[in-house]
This record gives C-alpha cells, structure tokens and sequence, in this order.
C-alpha cells in the first residue's frame, strides 16, 4: 500500500511539474530583459529666497514638458508563483528646455541633458500582468547657454550634473513571444544648490515628473 500511495504521488508530481513550470513561464519576471521606452517629460525648477538681503523672501516654481527617449536593462528574479524582484540600470534623454524671449542682448536657455538611472523594483503578477514598485539613484545633465549678437562676450555655454533618487509604479503585460510591454510614472528629486545673492540665501531645487511606454524582450 505505501509502494502504491508512493509511484501515485510521484506520478501527480511529474504531471504537475510542466504545467507549473510553464505558468511560471508565462509570468513577466524571470531573467534578463532589454527594453526601449519613450514619454512625457516634465522637469521643473523651484528657487527660494529668504529675503535675509537685498533679495525678498518668496518662491517661484516652473516647469516645461517634453519628450524623454532611451533604454534600460534589467534582471528579474521570481520569488515565487505570484511575486519577484529585479535590479535595472537606465539612460534616457528629452526634449525638454526653456528659453527667455528672443533677444539681441542676451537670451538664455536651459534644457536636460541625459539621464541616468540605477534601481531595483518588485512586484506582484498574475496571468502575464505584473504590477511593480521602484526606486534607486538618478543623475541628470543640464545644460545651459547665454546667447547674445550684441555683445559676444555674454556668450557662454556649460553643463552641470545632479545627483537624486527617483521613486515609481508600473504596469508590465507579455506579449507574445519573450516580449512585454509596460505603462509606468516616475517620480525623481535632485539635489539642488544654495548659494548667496545679495546678501539673500537663495535655494534651487529640481524635481521631474515622467509617464512613459517601452517595448521590451526577455533573453
């Protein structure tokens, strides 16, 4: 009886073990993963004053969309049937800049540069749909530019780099194949700078808001 219960249990297990190794298979996590993404992009810079000089006391804040494009790569582990984690490592740029009226003496422009990413992300997945939190380091370029036909000496041009983190939600679907898609917004903060003007403490921070779509496949 115990030789009988022990070839039936062995039996069930072998049926079970490819049709569970193919659900597994058709979740969006397990492996390496190259994809393209491209979206909306908003960066937005807010300056303080403490009017403690000749500068008053207050606040100004704006922004400018564009269009943020590029890649990330990444690799996902399944901690079990419904869950699992993966680290991911990005770089994207955008279209994003803002520049003050045309002018002979002097226009200027500020516009983001590249964008670099490194995180990790978990998540849950049911039926090749997987819905995912993220986080980890970001550092941008901004670059600037002073134009002038009047005075050539205001012309000047450089670029400086922000460190910060950026925080987000997904939505990842399988596709057919080893492809996916996915729909995700991303949250960043970087460090700003504090300088003195004036006798006046003046504080520059930058933030940014994404919402992108990216193709992608598994290897």
């Amino acid at each position: 009886m115990g030789m009988r219960f022990a070839l039936i249990a062995a039996a069930l297990c072998a049926l079970a073990a490819p049709a569970w190794a193919q659900g597994r298979l058709e979740t969006p996590a397990g492996g390496v993963r190259l994809e393209l993404v491209a979206g909306w992009d908003r960066p937005v810079l807010r300056v303080q004053s403490d009017g403690s000089g000749a500068i008053g006391a207050g606040e100004v804040t704006g922004g400018k969309s564009g269009v943020s494009y590029g890649g990330e790569i990444g690799y996902d582990v399944a901690t079990s049937a419904s869950t699992f984690v993966g680290g991911y490592a990005g770089v994207a740029g955008s279209t994003a800049a803002f520049c003050t009226a045309p002018s002979a003496i002097l226009q200027s422009c500020l516009d983001a540069g590249r964008n670099l990413t490194l995180g990790l992300r978990a998540g849950l997945m049911s039926r090749g749909v997987a819905f995912y939190a993220k986080g980890g380091w970001s550092n941008a370029q901004i670059n600037a530019e002073t134009r002038s036909s009047l005075v050539p000496a205001f012309n000047a041009a450089g670029s400086d780099t922000l460190d910060g983190f950026h925080v987000g939600l997904g939505l990842q679907a399988r596709l057919p194949g080893r492809a996916y898609a996915k729909l995700e917004y991303v949250f960043t903060n970087y460090n700003g700078y504090e300088y003195v003007v004036g006798g006046s403490r003046i504080k520059a921070d930058f933030d940014r808001h994404q919402i992108s779509g990216g193709l992608g496949v598994r290897f």
